[in-house]
């Protein structure tokens, strides 16, 4: 059994909704884009070992938004606002992770080099960082 992710990219039919669900071009998925349904198939993201099979039923919002736990509760009342921004998030194959990766791993040498040095260093040390 190995502990890496392994990219199987397949069409499926859903068997909760029966709409058919593409390829996403990049990763393995196990649920469906539009009901948001999932099949237990992997013990590691990929593998497709398990031999359970068995529908998973998505958690609702609503279970969450009166939670007791204040952060949890904020947590699911957002989802709820943007919940088409999540859904779509789930379902696109386009993503921003390079760009804001970029974007942290600049902000944190700004912030080391903060009162170190002018800006022509910094902006050598941006340069030379960014290979």
């Amino acid at each position: 059994m190995s502990k890496n992710f392994t990219v199987i990219d397949e069409e499926f039919v859903c068997e909760n909704c029966g709409k058919k669900v593409t390829k996403l071009g990049y990763t393995a998925r196990d649920h469906c884009p539009y009901c948001l349904y999932s099949k237990h198939l992997d013990i590691n993201p990929g593998d497709r070992e398990c031999t359970c099979h068995g529908l998973m039923k998505p958690i609702g919002i609503e279970k969450y938004k009166n939670s007791n736990l204040k952060e949890l509760s904020r947590f699911a009342s957002g989802l709820e606002k943007d919940l088409s921004a999540v859904e779509n998030a789930v379902a696109s194959p386009l993503s921003n992770g390079f760009v804001d990766g970029t974007n942290s791993k600049l902000k944190m040498i700004k912030r080391t080099m903060y009162g170190r040095c002018g800006k022509e260093l910094l902006a050598a040390k941006l340069i030379l960082s960014n290979g």
